[in-house]
């Protein structure tokens, strides 16, 4: 649930763009073909629409199955296929980390989204390890 909270904050892929293949109307807007759509995770993860408190870490807010909102690796038919093994390595190192370490974060150290082709810390970061 951590693991899931900390993604639906800070997706990898922060914005998705798609081409219209065929003219369309969705929502009362003309789509002309060729157009381009994009969708943000990471406004997506943070609408007050779908999510109580968006910007509070509160991941019990993962103990039933995640909304539809909830897009960390994309959705449908082209949803990311290292989606398993991603999550699959997120959780292995998280527990190799907590069983030796307490981590936290540097104080006043700047939390800031840097989003190039995927979402990550502008300045990194700077954690303080204490061995268990």
């Amino acid at each position: 649930m951590v693991i899931q909270e900390s993604m639906r904050l800070y997706p990898p892929i922060w914005i998705i763009e798609r081409r219209v293949i065929a003219d369309d109307i969705i929502g009362g807007y003309t789509l002309p073909a060729g157009s381009s759509v994009a969708i943000s995770p990471y406004a997506l993860h943070r609408h007050p629409a779908f999510w109580e408190r968006p910007e509070v870490f509160n991941p019990s807010r993962f103990q039933n199955a995640p909304p539809a909102a909830y897009i960390p690796f994309g959705a449908g038919p082209r949803f990311c296929i290292g989606n398993e093994f991603a999550m699959l390595e997120a959780h292995i190192i998280t527990v190799m980390m907590l069983q030796k370490f307490q981590l936290s974060l540097v104080p006043g150290h700047p939390i800031v989204p840097q989003p190039d082709i995927t979402l990550r810390s502008k300045h990194g970061m700077m954690m303080t390890l204490r061995r268990r």
